[in-house]
């Protein structure tokens, strides 16, 4: 039997690598966005999370953190790109940013 995850923990805790801007947040104790492009100049990011709890119990964890996808306003380049997600160097998935009807509704399954 798998046990149930513990309340949420904090996704993003600390900045690690990669390019930053300032940026108006929905959240209200942000004020700047770690970013990733489809170019070579910036093309990873790399934070830390909260640690998980000493006293946490069960194979599953839940990290939630704020994150945003341009689908519009690229124009110029017709071509989705892709980004994997990696956890500890490895990777759980891989998303990507498109202009269709997919935009707007997205799932992802992890390994």
């Amino acid at each position: 039997m798998i046990s149930a995850p513990p309340e949420s923990l904090n996704g993003y805790a600390k900045y690690v690598d990669g390019q930053t801007l300032q940026y108006h947040s929905s959240h209200p104790d942000v004020d700047s966005a770690l970013i990733v492009r489809a170019r070579k100049d910036c093309h990873s990011i790399v934070w830390q999370t909260d640690p998980l709890p000493k006293s946490a119990v069960g194979e599953f964890y839940r990290f939630v953190w704020l994150a945003g996808i341009e689908s519009r306003g690229w124009e110029q380049d017709k071509v989705p790109h892709n980004w994997d997600f990696l956890i500890n160097g490895q990777r759980w998935f891989t998303f990507g940013n498109r202009e269709d009807d997919s935009a707007r509704q997205w799932k992802l399954a992890c390994r």
